[in-house]
């Protein structure tokens, strides 16, 4: 009984130590997948990207309105650093950092191809600015004006993607704190497991060497009565190892009939015969 109850402790402790390993290497595992997926979904903010380049369009606008009506502050290169600003925001969604990202916002490259065209259509007329030159001025208006919707569009179209994009981190996010849980709820049955036989493999070797030393307690006064009992008796007492040879002689008997002890301890029963 003692036996199977011992095997089933130990069959108990390395049940609870292989959960609690798997629970922690797959916590960590999942941690560190999770980091790499972070790392790789780490990118540029298209709506960002798209919300700056609409408002360079509006502010490029404005620049030329103000230029046609000689307004205070409104010169010909100030709109040409608005139109260089818009072309390279523009130039950002078409070719940079941001044009990897942009391409999953659906139909965004039929939007931004047509405004990066008609930019470039209208730089050699940009050249030729003038205060007050409202010909030339409504002339780059007629054309740039229709892209007001494409830019608009543009900046919805990567709102919805980053929102959709978004619920999906969420719901990822929500899975892994799920598996997350269920490996730490592991990690903690396991590790409260594990303390718990640790805790009661300590006070079972306490009990253990606490009994042996009741029990060598015991056969150390067993001895001395012992030795008590044969010193105060008056018959014969002795002790023989294997080989038949005198291990031990009652001391009360020694001193009675005068003998050493020391010339008997050690021989044989024919040894002290012949002495």
């Amino acid at each position: 009984m003692n036996r199977l109850a011992r095997f089933r402790g130990y069959g108990i402790l390395i049940a609870a130590g292989i959960i609690f390993s798997i629970s922690v290497f797959f916590s960590v595992d999942k941690m560190l997948k999770e980091q790499v997926e972070v790392s790789k979904g780490e990118r540029e903010n298209i709506i960002w990207a798209t919300t700056q380049a609409e408002i360079e369009f509006y502010r490029f606008l404005d620049a030329l309105t103000d230029l046609a009506h000689e307004e205070p502050g409104a010169t010909p290169e100030e709109t040409v650093r608005r139109y260089e600003i818009l072309l390279g925001k523009i130039n950002v969604l078409r070719e940079g950092a941001f044009a990897q990202n942009l391409r999953a916002v659906q139909g965004a490259d039929s939007l931004v191809g047509p405004v990066w065209d008609t930019l470039e259509k209208i730089e050699p007329a940009m050249n030729f600015l003038r205060r007050g030159d409202k010909p030339t001025v409504a002339k780059i208006q007629a054309q740039i004006e229709p892209l007001t919707k494409p830019m608009h569009q543009l900046s919805n179209q990567a709102r919805q993607v980053d929102d959709a994009a978004g619920a999906e981190r969420r719901a990822r996010i929500k899975e892994v704190y799920v598996e997350l849980v269920g490996y730490f709820i592991g990690i903690l049955a396991s590790g409260s497991i594990l303390v718990i036989l640790l805790f009661r493999g300590v006070r079972r070797a306490q009990r253990l060497l606490e009994e042996r030393e009741r029990t060598e307690e015991r056969l150390r006064e067993s001895e001395q009565r012992f030795r008590d009992f044969a010193s105060s008796a008056s018959d014969w007492l002795w002790d023989t190892d294997d080989r038949l040879r005198f291990t031990y002689f009652s001391k009360g008997y020694l001193e009675r009939v005068g003998v050493n002890a020391v010339s008997i301890l050690g021989k044989t029963f024919e040894e002290i015969a012949v002495v």
